[in-house]
C-alpha cells in the first residue's frame, strides 16, 4: 500500500500541472485583458482514465473554498472562459483598479483528490491611463527668501514621480518637493514626471523667483529717492512750495500696486 501511495504521488508531482506563459500584466482602466494558462494531468489513474469536471478562475476564497470569478458578483456581466482541452483563458472586459489581483486557475477531475490548482498565479496591475501632470505652488504670489514653499507634482495615477531643475534629476521622488526655507540660489526652473507601469509624463515647467531681503530694501531705497527728487523738481518748475501735491509711490512687491499719498513739499 505504501508502494502505491508513492507511486500515486510521484506522477501527481510529474504529470499535474498549470502553465502562465506571463506571470505579470499591466492593463489600462476600461481595457480588456487575457489570461492564458495551459494545464495537464495523467490520463489515467487507479485503473480510471482521467476526466476533467470543471475549469475555472478565482482569486478569492470563500469558506476555504475558491470562488469562481463567474460567481463574483464584483465581475458580473464583464468575465468570460475560453477554454480548450488543455488549456483556458479568462477575458475580463472594461477593467476596473479594484481588479487589480493574483489570478488563479483550477480544474477538478473524476479522480479521488484530483484537484490542481496553478501556484503561484498570474499578478495583474490595473491603473488608469496617464495625463499630463501640472506643478502647483503653495502658497502661490511672490516667494520670499527664508519662507517654507511647496511645489506639488499634480498626477491622476502615478506610482513614481521624478523632480528636475534644469534639466537636472534632483533626489526627491516624492509628489511633493518641499522647501523649509528657500533660498534665492533655489531660483530656476521646475518641472516632474510621473509614471505607472503604462507609461511616463512629463509636466510644463514653472519658474521660481526667489526675492531676497537685501533686493528689497534697494528698491525701496530707490523709490524713496525717486520720490524726493520727483518732488524737488515739481517745487522747482511750479513754484507751488507750500502747497499739497499728489505723489504717487509704488508700494514694493510684486504685484506692482500703487497707493497715493499728500505730502506738503518743503522750500
Amino acid at each position: 500500500q505504501l508502494r502505491c501511495l508513492l507511486f500515486l504521488l510521484i506522477i501527481f508531482e510529474i504529470d499535474w500541472g498549470v502553465t502562465y506563459p506571463r506571470k505579470h500584466i499591466c492593463a489600462s482602466k476600461g481595457s480588456t485583458v487575457e489570461i492564458v494558462c495551459s494545464y495537464s494531468h495523467p490520463s489515467r489513474l487507479n485503473d480510471a482514465d482521467t476526466a476533467v469536471e470543471e475549469t475555472f478562475w478565482f482569486t478569492i476564497f470563500s469558506d476555504n473554498e475558491p470562488v469562481d470569478l463567474r460567481a463574483d458578483s464584483e465581475y458580473s456581466g464583464r468575465v468570460q472562459y475560453h477554454c480548450g482541452e488543455n488549456d483556458c483563458t479568462l477575458r475580463i472586459t472594461d477593467l476596473r483598479e479594484s481588479d487589480s489581483a493574483e489570478y488563479k486557475f483550477r480544474f477538478i477531475t473524476n479522480q479521488p483528490g484530483g484537484k490542481y490548482t496553478g501556484e503561484p498565479g498570474v499578478t495583474l496591475s490595473v491603473t488608469d491611463v496617464l495625463k499630463v501632470p501640472s506643478v502647483s505652488v503653495n502658497p502661490p504670489g511672490e516667494i520670499m527668501e527664508g519662507g517654507s514653499v511647496t511645489l506639488t507634482c499634480n498626477s491622476n495615477s502615478a506610482a513614481n514621480y521624478t523632480w528636475y531643475k534644469k534639466n537636472l534629476p534632483l533626489p526627491n521622488k516624492e509628489p511633493q518637493l518641499v522647501f523649509n526655507s528657500i533660498q534665492s540660489s533655489d531660483s530656476g526652473q521646475y518641472y516632474c514626471a510621473a509614471e505607472n507601469e503604462l507609461g511616463r509624463r512629463t509636466s510644463d515647467h514653472k519658474f521660481i523667483d526667489v526675492e531676497c531681503e537685501s533686493k528689497l530694501m534697494k528698491i525701496q531705497s530707490l523709490a524713496v529717492f525717486i520720490i524726493v527728487s520727483t518732488a524737488g523738481l515739481i517745487r522747482k518748475l511750479l513754484g507751488q512750495a507750500n502747497k499739497p501735491s499728489m505723489v504717487c509711490a509704488f508700494k514694493v512687491n510684486t504685484r506692482n500696486l500703487c497707493y497715493r499719498k499728500w505730502t506738503r513739499l518743503s522750500e
